[in-house]
Protein backbone atom coordinates (compact mmCIF):
# COMPACT_ATOMS: atom_id res chain seq x y z
CA UNK A 1 0.00 0.00 0.00
CA UNK A 2 1.29 3.64 -1.00
CA UNK A 3 2.24 5.31 2.31
CA UNK A 4 -0.22 8.21 0.57
CA UNK A 5 -2.81 6.34 0.66
CA UNK A 6 -1.83 4.62 4.47
CA UNK A 7 -4.60 6.58 7.04
CA UNK A 8 -3.67 7.52 11.22
CA UNK A 9 -5.82 4.81 12.05
CA UNK A 10 -4.24 1.87 10.02
CA UNK A 11 -0.79 3.37 10.83
CA UNK A 12 -2.02 3.42 14.61
CA UNK A 13 -3.46 -0.30 13.71
CA UNK A 14 -0.19 -1.30 12.52
CA UNK A 15 1.54 0.29 15.29
CA UNK A 16 -0.30 -1.63 17.75
CA UNK A 17 0.27 -5.15 15.72
CA UNK A 18 3.85 -4.45 16.12
CA UNK A 19 3.70 -3.67 19.43
CA UNK A 20 2.03 -6.72 20.54
CA UNK A 21 3.70 -8.89 18.61
CA UNK A 22 6.85 -7.65 20.33
CA UNK A 23 5.52 -8.06 23.57
CA UNK A 24 4.25 -11.76 22.50
CA UNK A 25 7.88 -12.28 21.41
CA UNK A 26 9.94 -11.10 24.49
CA UNK A 27 7.69 -12.96 26.62
CA UNK A 28 8.43 -15.93 24.53
CA UNK A 29 12.19 -15.28 24.79
CA UNK A 30 12.39 -15.06 28.55
CA UNK A 31 10.09 -18.70 28.95
CA UNK A 32 12.80 -19.72 26.37
CA UNK A 33 15.73 -18.59 28.09
CA UNK A 34 14.78 -19.66 31.48
CA UNK A 35 13.33 -23.35 30.01
CA UNK A 36 14.23 -26.62 31.39
CA UNK A 37 16.12 -28.88 29.31
CA UNK A 38 12.79 -31.32 29.73
CA UNK A 39 10.51 -27.98 29.56
CA UNK A 40 8.28 -26.19 27.08
CA UNK A 41 4.62 -27.26 25.41
CA UNK A 42 5.94 -30.98 24.29
CA UNK A 43 8.36 -31.34 27.06
CA UNK A 44 11.95 -32.17 25.51
CA UNK A 45 13.26 -28.49 25.94
CA UNK A 46 11.73 -26.57 22.38
CA UNK A 47 9.87 -23.72 23.36
CA UNK A 48 7.76 -21.28 20.66
CA UNK A 49 9.29 -18.00 19.33
CA UNK A 50 7.14 -16.18 17.27
CA UNK A 51 8.13 -13.73 14.50
CA UNK A 52 6.82 -10.05 13.18
CA UNK A 53 5.16 -11.67 10.71
CA UNK A 54 3.63 -14.20 13.05
CA UNK A 55 5.48 -17.37 12.15
CA UNK A 56 6.09 -19.54 14.79
CA UNK A 57 9.18 -21.46 15.70
CA UNK A 58 9.65 -24.29 18.40
CA UNK A 59 13.32 -23.61 19.38
CA UNK A 60 15.26 -25.85 21.95
CA UNK A 61 16.39 -23.51 25.01
CA UNK A 62 19.35 -23.05 26.51
CA UNK A 63 19.67 -25.17 28.91
CA UNK A 64 18.59 -28.55 26.66
CA UNK A 65 21.49 -26.96 24.69
CA UNK A 66 23.75 -27.56 28.17
CA UNK A 67 22.05 -30.91 28.44
CA UNK A 68 22.92 -31.73 25.09
CA UNK A 69 26.36 -30.61 25.09
CA UNK A 70 27.20 -31.93 28.72
CA UNK A 71 25.53 -35.29 27.59
CA UNK A 72 28.25 -34.93 24.49
CA UNK A 73 30.50 -34.14 26.76
CA UNK A 74 30.32 -36.75 29.43
CA UNK A 75 30.44 -39.24 26.28
CA UNK A 76 33.53 -38.00 25.43
CA UNK A 77 34.96 -38.01 29.00
CA UNK A 78 33.48 -41.50 29.37
CA UNK A 79 35.18 -42.63 25.99
CA UNK A 80 38.65 -40.88 26.65
CA UNK A 81 38.60 -42.55 30.06
CA UNK A 82 37.85 -45.87 28.21
CA UNK A 83 40.34 -45.15 25.39
CA UNK A 84 42.89 -43.99 28.48
CA UNK A 85 41.95 -47.58 29.82
CA UNK A 86 41.85 -49.07 27.17
CA UNK A 87 45.44 -47.63 25.82
CA UNK A 88 46.95 -49.43 29.13
CA UNK A 89 45.25 -52.17 28.22
CA UNK A 90 46.89 -52.01 25.27
CA UNK A 91 50.41 -51.33 26.98
CA UNK A 92 50.05 -54.07 29.38
CA UNK A 93 48.86 -56.52 26.45
CA UNK A 94 51.77 -55.70 24.65
CA UNK A 95 54.60 -55.81 27.46
CA UNK A 96 52.70 -60.09 28.10
CA UNK A 97 53.08 -60.74 24.15
CA UNK A 98 56.70 -58.90 24.29
CA UNK A 99 57.01 -61.54 27.51
CA UNK A 100 55.21 -64.44 25.46
CA UNK A 101 57.66 -63.45 22.59
CA UNK A 102 60.53 -63.91 24.62
CA UNK A 103 59.33 -66.84 26.36
CA UNK A 104 58.25 -68.32 22.99
CA UNK A 105 62.06 -67.73 21.65
CA UNK A 106 63.57 -69.03 24.80
CA UNK A 107 60.75 -72.52 24.13
CA UNK A 108 62.23 -72.53 20.54
CA UNK A 109 66.03 -72.89 21.13
CA UNK A 110 64.99 -75.06 23.85
CA UNK A 111 63.08 -77.18 21.72
CA UNK A 112 66.21 -77.03 18.76
CA UNK A 113 68.79 -78.28 21.94
CA UNK A 114 66.39 -80.98 22.65
CA UNK A 115 65.75 -82.21 19.01
CA UNK A 116 69.99 -81.85 18.52
CA UNK A 117 70.43 -83.89 21.53
CA UNK A 118 67.67 -86.98 20.26
CA UNK A 119 69.63 -87.10 16.92
CA UNK A 120 72.59 -87.57 19.20
CA UNK A 121 70.88 -89.97 21.34
CA UNK A 122 69.61 -91.77 17.70
CA UNK A 123 72.81 -91.87 16.52
CA UNK A 124 73.75 -93.45 19.70
CA UNK A 125 71.17 -95.69 20.31
CA UNK A 126 71.67 -96.84 16.33
CA UNK A 127 75.53 -97.65 17.49
CA UNK A 128 74.60 -99.03 20.67
CA UNK A 129 72.27 -101.73 18.01
CA UNK A 130 75.01 -102.09 16.10
CA UNK A 131 77.28 -103.27 18.60
CA UNK A 132 74.64 -105.32 20.85
CA UNK A 133 74.12 -107.55 17.12
CA UNK A 134 77.43 -107.76 17.16
CA UNK A 135 77.86 -108.97 20.29
CA UNK A 136 74.93 -111.28 19.59
CA UNK A 137 76.59 -112.99 16.63
CA UNK A 138 79.75 -113.11 18.87
CA UNK A 139 77.41 -114.84 21.55
CA UNK A 140 76.56 -117.16 18.72
CA UNK A 141 79.72 -118.12 17.84
CA UNK A 142 80.71 -118.44 21.80
CA UNK A 143 78.26 -120.59 22.20
CA UNK A 144 78.94 -122.99 19.36
CA UNK A 145 82.45 -123.00 20.82
CA UNK A 146 81.25 -123.87 23.96
CA UNK A 147 79.32 -127.00 22.51
CA UNK A 148 82.01 -128.21 20.49
CA UNK A 149 84.10 -127.77 23.73
CA UNK A 150 81.29 -129.82 25.62
CA UNK A 151 81.61 -132.37 23.03
CA UNK A 152 85.60 -132.51 23.17
CA UNK A 153 85.89 -132.77 26.83
CA UNK A 154 83.11 -135.49 26.62
CA UNK A 155 85.49 -137.48 23.89
CA UNK A 156 88.17 -136.77 26.39
CA UNK A 157 87.00 -138.34 29.11
CA UNK A 158 85.98 -141.24 27.40
CA UNK A 159 89.49 -141.07 26.17
CA UNK A 160 90.79 -141.37 29.29
CA UNK A 161 88.24 -143.96 31.12
CA UNK A 162 89.45 -146.14 27.96
CA UNK A 163 93.01 -145.30 28.80
CA UNK A 164 91.88 -146.14 32.56
CA UNK A 165 90.94 -149.25 31.25
CA UNK A 166 93.74 -149.80 29.43
CA UNK A 167 96.27 -149.59 32.48
CA UNK A 168 94.39 -151.12 34.48
CA UNK A 169 94.51 -153.90 31.81
CA UNK A 170 98.62 -153.29 31.43
CA UNK A 171 98.47 -153.96 35.49
CA UNK A 172 97.05 -156.96 35.38
CA UNK A 173 99.05 -158.29 32.43
CA UNK A 174 102.05 -157.34 34.97
CA UNK A 175 101.11 -158.93 37.32
CA UNK A 176 100.62 -162.17 35.68
CA UNK A 177 104.09 -161.73 34.35
CA UNK A 178 105.12 -161.67 37.72
CA UNK A 179 103.46 -164.90 38.82
CA UNK A 180 104.57 -166.09 35.51
CA UNK A 181 108.27 -165.03 36.26
CA UNK A 182 108.17 -166.33 39.96
CA UNK A 183 107.04 -169.26 38.62
CA UNK A 184 109.98 -169.89 36.26
CA UNK A 185 112.21 -168.45 39.31
CA UNK A 186 111.29 -171.33 41.27
CA UNK A 187 110.56 -174.02 38.34
CA UNK A 188 114.87 -173.11 37.66
CA UNK A 189 115.55 -173.68 41.38
CA UNK A 190 114.08 -177.44 41.53
CA UNK A 191 115.34 -177.76 38.13
CA UNK A 192 118.83 -176.98 39.34
CA UNK A 193 118.49 -179.20 42.74
CA UNK A 194 118.01 -182.15 40.16
CA UNK A 195 121.60 -181.04 38.37
CA UNK A 196 120.07 -180.12 34.97
CA UNK A 197 119.23 -176.78 33.51
CA UNK A 198 116.36 -176.50 31.49
CA UNK A 199 115.95 -174.08 28.81
CA UNK A 200 112.35 -172.18 29.63
CA UNK A 201 110.83 -170.06 27.03
CA UNK A 202 107.91 -168.41 27.78
CA UNK A 203 105.14 -166.62 25.96
CA UNK A 204 104.60 -162.48 27.38
CA UNK A 205 101.24 -161.87 27.64
CA UNK A 206 101.57 -158.72 26.64
CA UNK A 207 102.81 -158.33 23.28
CA UNK A 208 102.74 -161.97 22.06
CA UNK A 209 106.78 -162.60 22.38
CA UNK A 210 108.85 -164.71 24.17
CA UNK A 211 110.93 -164.47 27.14
CA UNK A 212 113.67 -167.14 27.15
CA UNK A 213 116.10 -168.52 29.91
CA UNK A 214 119.60 -170.20 29.07
CA UNK A 215 120.58 -172.64 31.32
CA UNK A 216 123.74 -172.18 33.49
CA UNK A 217 125.04 -175.16 32.01
CA UNK A 218 123.84 -176.01 28.99
CA UNK A 219 123.40 -180.18 29.30
CA UNK A 220 120.62 -181.23 27.45
CA UNK A 221 117.72 -179.38 25.84
CA UNK A 222 113.89 -179.66 28.14
CA UNK A 223 111.65 -178.43 25.85
CA UNK A 224 109.44 -174.98 25.74
CA UNK A 225 107.45 -174.73 28.61
CA UNK A 226 104.57 -172.32 27.66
Amino acid sequence: MPISQITNSTLAQKISDLVSAWRLFMGQLQTWLTGTATGGPTSDGHYPLTDDLGNTYNVLSPAAMQAQVDTVVGNATTQATSAAASATSAAASASTATTQATAAATSAATATTKATNASTSAGLANAYMVAAAASAAACATSATDATNAHTDAVAAHADRVAADADAASAAADAATVATDTATVVATKAALDATNYAPCIILVDPLDGGSITTAPAVPEFDCGTII
